[in-house]
């Protein structure tokens, strides 16, 4: 029978638990796009002088 630490070695691999999600080696880096974060016409809608969006 294993003991609990065995366990959670297994369960969570490296780092245990508290590093369950952290990036590890051979990883996807992604395509190397630059993040443009949105601007306020992404966000709001503007209404014209009838009302209408």
């Amino acid at each position: 029978m294993r003991s609990h630490a065995e366990l959670e070695a297994l369960r969570w691999g490296p780092g245990g638990r508290e590093h369950f999600g952290d990036p590890r080696p051979g990883d996807f880096e992604g395509f190397g796009a630059e993040y443009e974060p949105p601007t306020t016409s992404d966000r709001v809608r503007v209404r014209d002088e009838r009302g209408a969006a």
